[in-house]
């Protein structure tokens, strides 16, 4: 995913439209389940919902391709011990064009929540060494 927004302010409304449809229903859902929703992280077109509880639960919206624009949906559960990150990952959608998205994410919005808060702390694997 690039970061930073490099064209134009037309370009720029073009690829964040289909964000702008979802936020709604991203609301809405943060609200209920109470969770922080973030826009435009790094410059960038995207939604995130966060949670954390010891485990950082993190779903996200970002643009795949944004000459389309098409979009994934990343699930990511994540937590630091001991100067190692640990983490789990997938996809629920990937190259989703912006046509699809509000569809996809009505129907894949709460299994994906529901899946994600299903990651517990022995689901997560070894990423990295922390600096």
């Amino acid at each position: 995913m690039p970061n930073g927004h490099t064209g134009t302010s037309a370009d720029w409304q073009r690829i964040e439209a289909p964000l702008l449809e979802l936020d709604p229903l991203l609301e809405t859902f943060a609200r209920r389940h109470h969770v922080r929703l973030a826009k435009n992280e790094r410059d960038w077109p995207s939604r995130s919902l966060t949670r954390e509880f010891g485990i950082r639960r993190l779903m996200q919206i970002h643009v795949h391709d944004p000459g389309s624009p098409t979009f994934d949906v990343w699930l990511c559960a994540s937590q630091d011990c001991f100067g190692k990150g640990y983490w789990k990952n997938r996809y629920v959608a990937e190259d989703v064009d912006a046509h699809a998205l509000a569809v996809q994410m009505a129907h894949a919005l709460g299994p994906g929540y529901a899946e994600l808060m299903s990651w517990r702390r022995k689901d997560l694997v070894y990423a990295t060494d922390l600096g």
